[in-house]
């Protein structure tokens, strides 16, 4: 099994920009699942970024995922976003960084992605998940458009869920 996994990640890295990154925090199944159950709270808000014309560009119609922020999730977040997304600031991945330095993490458990919960930005770029337990999350999605290049990228923040109450949510590289 970790011959195919280390054939896997050799292929994967060499096939292009792509970067192979070792978690070293175990990811704690039952930790995660435990935090996902159904609370009394929620987390909502809204996702946007500005065009340099000034015209804004929300979420809209991409998903936006909600993540326990358990061990592994935080060292997952922190080699994604430089300086790990806050509950005071948006943290940016451009859409070059993307494209062309995709990460590749190991391990990358399928629980791990069985453990978050996705909804879809509206028209407006607004967002909600609702029946969140009280906890610790990451909050992310992305926003991209196309002029005559690529603009955009994905956009994480932590939130906190206390007494089923979460302060609103908004993602944007300008706050």
């Amino acid at each position: 099994m970790t011959r195919t996994l280390t054939l896997i990640a050799t292929v994967a890295v060499t096939a292009g920009c792509t970067t192979a990154v070792n978690v070293q925090n175990d990811f704690d199944v039952r930790a995660a699942q435990a935090q996902m159950e159904a609370g009394n709270g929620s987390v909502a808000g809204t996702a946007f970024m500005l065009k340099r014309n000034g015209d804004v560009v929300t979420c809209a119609g991409n998903e936006v995922y909600l993540v326990p922020a358990t061990d592994y999730a935080k060292e997952r977040f922190s080699r994604m976003y430089p300086g790990m997304p806050t509950t005071t600031a948006t943290s940016l991945k451009h859409v070059d960084e993307i494209m062309f330095r995709r990460q590749v993490f190991f391990p990358d458990p399928p629980a791990y992605y069985l453990a978050t919960k996705a909804t879809i930005c509206d028209e407006n770029g607004n967002f909600a998940f609702h029946d969140i337990k009280d906890g610790d999350y990451f909050v992310n999605t992305s926003v991209y458009w196309e002029d005559d290049i690529n603009h955009g990228g994905t956009m994480a923040r932590r939130v906190i869920v206390e007494n089923g109450v979460a302060p609103q949510v908004t993602l944007t590289p300008l706050l």
